[in-house]
């Protein structure tokens, strides 16, 4: 729950959505962040794949600060629907 702590931390909330298609042992373990429009924000094709177990910790957190970034740029757009629900010192408060 790192990345969904990581990003609720930075004022933001997250719904999470479980894809149940069925994949290969070569080819799972995927996590994409999307923003409340679909789109694409940052993916990891192996982020929770036994043979990079070793490294998650460090790419939940490059993802979620990648995530952060580019809501943060997308917020910044006037009228964007990506903001904030609280602001980051007031989420660390919590």
């Amino acid at each position: 729950m790192a990345l969904v702590e990581a990003l609720t931390g930075a004022g933001y909330n997250v719904q999470l959505v479980h894809d149940d298609t069925e994949t290969t042992w070569e080819s799972h373990g995927w996590v994409s962040i999307m923003d409340s429009s679909a789109n694409c924000l940052t993916r990891n094709e192996d982020v929770q794949h036994n043979r990079k177990y070793s490294q998650r910790a460090q790419t939940l957190q490059d993802m979620a600060a990648a995530a952060i970034a580019a809501m943060d740029t997308h917020a910044a757009v006037a009228g964007s629907p990506l903001a904030r629900t609280i602001s980051p010192e007031a989420a660390a408060a919590v």
